[in-house]
């Protein structure tokens, strides 16, 4: 097995804490509060939370492993080094590799001849930001009326 193997198995407890709770906690956060639609902080500090303990703690208990096997002087600090660079390497190729992953099958959809469906949503697109734009224009200084101060 090669190194890069390793490192992605041994990180596949962490990748996995991540992703069972990616889906649980937003949608407990979004269920018990009144105002948040999405639960994206939710996701976003679990992720880190994980990254900043769980993954520390496999490493310690990775190195104990190594220093139980084989006890030579620099084999744990060395090991702890390569786990820590290990780890940091490939939660950042997951996280740029799943967000490729899902913009190929649009980008794909968008290339193919027959596809007038990414016109029409582009058309879409460029009619609600001129709707929104004018709504926040026309809506503003009624509802901020500082606003009208300021300019």
């Amino acid at each position: 097995m090669s190194q890069n193997q390793d490192h992605l198995y041994k990180d596949l407890i962490s990748i996995e804490i991540r992703n069972t709770c990616s889906g649980i906690l937003p949608r407990e956060a979004v269920r018990g509060s009144s105002v948040k639609v999405a639960g994206r902080d939710v996701l976003a500090t679990w992720k880190l939370l994980v990254a900043l303990v769980v993954t520390p703690t496999l490493y310690g208990f990775y190195t104990f492993i190594v220093v139980l096997i084989s006890f030579k002087f620099f084999a744990p600090i060395s090991t702890f080094c390569i786990l820590v660079t290990g780890s940091y390497v490939t939660i950042r190729l997951y996280e740029s590799g799943i967000d490729i992953y899902k913009s190929i099958h649009p980008l794909f959809l968008s290339l193919l001849p027959w596809a007038k469906s990414s016109k029409k949503l582009r058309t879409v697109r460029e009619q609600l930001s001129t709707d929104i734009t004018n709504l926040i224009n026309e809506s503003a200084p009624q509802i901020y009326h500082d606003l009208m101060l300021k300019e």
